[in-house]
């Protein structure tokens, strides 16, 4: 049985302790919008303490060691910035699977590394630069965010072989270790807005992964080797500095979302035809001057974002698109529509600059209009 105790919107004080008395085998104490001073330390409160196994709760001030709470599984640390550095007591927590904190730390204790059983730990809003070694040795980690200021990966991190979901945006990283391609259960990998000069050579090794986001990375290329990523479903490259990209990108197929939008993109591929499960891709704003021929094959796909490019003509082959819902093209060059816009059954919302298409091009419009096409200048988007 868990009983739940909870406080709200008040103080906590020694002659709570009597509220204890009744908990029986396990306790999940949150404490939530509460200026919480101190634990209550006598009577009933520290014979239950064996028993607590979930604590959720806001601090603004040192509370102690909480080593005392041996069967603690489950710990949420909102907003600790009292404390100056990382509790070295966190790792005296045998039984801890979850740790989610908020702490003014720019480091974290050795003592961390002994966390044995940890499954989930996010840091949040914090300065954090440094990860000890030690971190290597929660070999059971499934989920690790750090949104903080990381500036260099631990060669241990390769252990970390459960990991499967990693957030490290907003980080310090120029580079990864060349343990990294160890985490071969990696599904998510978010490194957005990281300082990668260089697409870490160390991911494509990662061939488990589905979700990769490495936008607004100052990268300018992507290797051969990013072709290995055979289940990746979601591809975020938005804001790095690409100008072209290679041929074994048709290798991804199994690709569902592909965002190349703010790059420096001149061309595409032809092999981009072979991602025949590519349901959104996002061309916007980069440098097209047109698109390949193969685009046709891409028959699964339901939104086309061409915006703020200088294409001038798209080819016939865009009417194969039969899955296709929303075609943007606008801020274009468009001097023609192909007829075969005709042949788009699902379409719904299609945005272009009317003021360079000819007359002929303004009856096509008219046609589709009746089949219950919405034309815009801008497809806006939340």
């Amino acid at each position: 049985m868990t009983d739940l105790v909870q406080y709200k919107k008040s103080s906590i004080f020694e002659d709570e302790a009597a509220n204890l008395s009744k908990l029986e085998k396990k306790a999940y104490f949150r404490w939530i919008e509460t200026t919480v001073d101190k634990f209550p330390s006598e009577g009933n409160y520290v014979v239950q303490k064996n028993h607590v196994t979930h604590i959720e709760m806001d601090v603004d001030k040192d509370l102690g060691d909480l080593d005392a709470f041996r069967h603690l599984e489950v710990l949420i640390f909102h907003t600790i910035y009292s404390y100056d550095g990382f509790p070295d007591w966190i790792g005296n927590l045998p039984r801890l699977k979850t740790l989610t904190i908020e702490a003014n730390s720019k480091s974290l204790p050795e003592s961390f590394g002994n966390l044995a059983e940890l499954e989930n730990f996010e840091i949040l809003n914090s300065p954090l630069e440094k990860l000890p070694e030690s971190i290597g040795n929660l070999i059971k980690l499934r989920k690790l965010n750090l949104e903080s200021n990381i500036e260099e990966i631990p060669v241990g991190f390769g252990n970390l072989t459960q990991l499967e979901e990693l957030w490290l945006e907003f980080s310090r990283l120029t580079s990864l270790p060349d343990t990294f391609k160890n985490l071969r259960s990696l599904k998510s990998l978010i490194l957005y807005s990281s300082l990668l000069s260089e697409f870490p050579r160390s991911i494509p090794h990662l061939t488990a992964l589905e979700d990769l986001n490495l936008s607004n990375c100052p990268f300018i290329e992507l290797p051969n080797e990013i072709g290995q990523l055979s289940s990746l479903k979601n591809l975020n490259l938005e804001k790095c500095k690409l100008t072209t990209l290679p041929k074994s990108i048709g290798n991804l197929t199994a690709l569902k979302n592909l965002n190349l939008s703010d790059n420096f993109i001149i061309e595409i591929p032809t092999e981009i035809g072979q991602l025949t499960s590519l349901e959104i891709l996002d061309l916007s704003r980069c440098k097209l001057t047109s698109l390949p021929k193969s685009i046709g094959n891409l028959t699964a796909l339901k939104e086309l974002n061409l915006a703020e490019n200088s294409i001038t003509e798209i080819p016939i082959e865009i009417g194969h698109l039969t899955s296709l819902k929303i075609l943007d093209l606008g801020k274009c060059m468009l001097t023609s529509l192909p007829e075969s816009l005709l042949n788009l059954p699902r379409i719904r919302k299609c945005a272009f600059n009317p003021k360079l298409l000819s007359k002929a091009d303004k009856i096509l419009i008219k046609s589709l209009k009746k089949k219950g096409i919405k034309f815009t200048k801008e497809i806006y988007r939340d």
